[in-house]
């Protein structure tokens, strides 16, 4: 039978506060676990309403409250916690208990805890949450969204990072202990020395030279690489009949990775760039790899603005490792709008300063400050030039006036045409862009997006622009802290499903720890001023009704009984109503 407890009914006695001294209590109320269990758990009765859809309402033993073990679900993956040590923490941590409105007595086993924790990930309840945790604590917080920043940092998942040599040599020794344990028969039918190469050492493949010479590749000796190669392509040809070999997980994952690894026209042949879609280990099949590493990355946007008293992340988009910034931009734009987040400002760093992704922004009404690139150094361009007011070359970055200048608002394209002689006797000429055109002249061709690229970088030289892209670098603390304080640089789970919800649950957990500062800061309760209200009201009520009935001296008994219990029930009302 399902058990849920409303998190906004209020207990009249409240045990914590015997069980803990004054400050304690008071630090505890204040702190975060306050914040989550005043302003979080009622919040996720979604996430209720979907466990008890996996239970029974009538039928069964009583299940442990759902408000509970969805909190839980929440706050284990932003402390650095084993699962064993979020059961501890269940059964035993008041600070937790109180979080989370458990129950005296209740306790949870690790089966129970492995059950929801598989329903959070299945049912992506990981990304509802978060976005309905940072909406409440946006608008709770009054926080001002017309500045945000944006960017990635590398993720890592429970996994070891393998080199190639070690990805092919695992691979297929995972088949052959596979298909040894299931189809003894196939795996006695190897080659003797096939199976030494992968039952015995395998410190051969980190050799330069593979250890036995092979009919392959005739006389000459193959590289570990192409060994490895070789002998994989031999399996895949050997079982790809086999309908129950060829099913089997292994075999399937060695297939992906010849296939991402090698090519095969005659000799096996190691691809030099497989690109970052790829297999990474076995144990994460949806890990990636890119330029920061192997596992995931996700795409972080806070805001930015001085008028806030503490900045919060207001959307989150998990990666695989292998994704660019630059195609990011465009869905992290669109998720402003979906979740009303949307800023008037965005700070990027280079990575995402297209002119694709600017004039992208510009059509949504962001305006986006990112650095350009494109640009050496040294390099002369369009910003050195000077421009009349229709967009047509004046002078040179020498100086010099062209013989001739255009630009077509219609086909927005421009040219400028100068001598050979002006051109080929200049000092700037290894560094400018201008182009042989013909025997007698150069060219310098533009287009629209290279004059919005000069109207930017011409923006970037001035004061303004260093002001306004300042705040941008609160990213990287943003990164570093939770990187350092939660476990988003390693996480404690591996696959997509897994890791995505980690990555919700951290950035809902820092929103809250930032809305707590914020409470501690300008002093507001995360209580919210309609229960305050209800609570003052209730205390006035019972003071009016037991003053109502002292004049009544025919009823002494009764009047006994009830001063004895006004003095139980106003107590902790106005104790309450004192903490409000």
């Amino acid at each position: 039978m399902i058990k849920i407890k409303d998190p906004r009914q209020v207990e009249l006695f409240d045990r914590f506060a015997e069980l803990l001294g004054p400050s304690a209590y008071r630090r505890m109320k204040e702190g975060w676990q306050g914040c989550f269990r005043e302003c979080i758990l009622y919040l996720l009765s979604d996430t209720v309403e979907k466990f008890s859809c996996h239970l029974s309402m009538l039928t069964g033993p009583e299940t442990k409250e759902l408000f509970s073990m969805a909190g839980l679900m929440s706050v284990k993956e932003f402390f650095k916690w084993t699962n064993n040590d979020a059961v501890d923490r269940y059964n035993v941590d008041l600070a937790i208990q109180y979080a989370l409105n458990i129950d005296q007595g209740a306790e949870i086993s690790r089966a129970t805890f492995f059950r929801y924790q598989k329903l959070f990930r299945e049912e992506d309840i990981g990304r509802e949450v978060m976005r309905l945790i940072t909406d409440t604590l946006l608008r709770k917080a009054n926080l001002d969204l017309s500045e945000q920043r944006l960017d990635s940092t590398h993720v890592l998942g429970n996994m070891a990072v393998f080199s190639r040599r070690r990805l092919m040599h695992n691979t297929i020794f995972t088949f052959l202990a596979q298909l040894k344990r299931h189809h003894e028969a196939g795996y006695r039918e190897l080659p003797e020395d096939f199976l030494v190469r992968y039952t015995a050492d395998d410190g051969w493949c980190f050799a330069e030279n593979s250890p036995m010479l092979t009919l392959h590749y005739g006389n000459i000796k193959a590289t570990p690489e192409e060994q490895l190669g070789y002998d994989m392509r031999l399996l895949l040809e050997r079982f790809h009949a086999d309908v129950v070999i060829s099913n089997g997980t292994k075999y399937k994952i060695m297939k992906r990775v010849f296939d991402e690894q090698f090519f095969d026209d005659g000799k096996v042949q190691l691809k030099k760039h497989p690109g970052g879609k790829v297999l990474v280990n076995p144990s994460d099949p949806d890990a990636e790899i890119g330029h920061k590493g192997a596992g995931y990355q996700v795409q972080i946007m806070q805001t930015c603005s001085k008028n806030n008293e503490v900045q919060m992340i207001t959307n989150v988009l998990p990666q695989g490792a292998s994704a660019s910034d630059m195609d990011s931009l465009k869905t992290m734009v669109d998720m402003t709008i979906e979740s009303n987040t949307k800023p008037e400002t965005l700070l990027t760093d280079a990575g995402y300063g297209s002119d694709t992704n600017v004039c992208y922004a510009q059509q949504h009404e962001i305006e986006q400050l990112a650095p350009t690139t494109g640009k050496k150094k040294d390099q002369l361009g369009l910003e050195e030039c000077t421009l009349d007011e229709l967009n047509r070359i004046e002078s040179c970055p020498a100086g010099k006036r062209p013989m001739k200048s255009r630009f077509n608002y219609d086909a927005q394209t421009g040219y400028a045409l100068f001598f050979k002689d002006v051109c080929e006797n200049c000092p700037l000429k290894s560094r400018c862009q201008v182009q042989k055109s013909g025997k007698n002249n150069y060219k310098w061709p533009y287009d629209a997006a290279r004059l919005r690229l000069r109207d930017r970088r011409l923006y970037e030289r001035t004061p303004e622009f260093h002001a306004r892209y300042a705040p941008r670098n609160g990213n990287e603390s943003l990164n570093g802290n939770l990187k350092q304080n939660t476990p988003l640089r390693r996480l404690r789970c591996r696959g997509k499903t897994a890791v995505h919800t980690a990555i919700y649950m951290i950035a809902a957990m820092h929103n809250i720890m930032q809305y707590a500062a914020y409470c501690r800061k300008t002093g507001k309760s995360f209580i919210g001023k309609e229960i305050s209200t209800a609570f003052t009201r209730l205390t006035t009520f019972f003071h009016r009704f037991f003053a109502f009935l002292q004049p009544f001296p025919t009823l002494p008994g009764v009047f006994t009984f009830l001063n004895g219990w006004e003095k139980v029930i106003s107590n902790p009302l106005r104790f309450l109503r004192s903490a409000l």
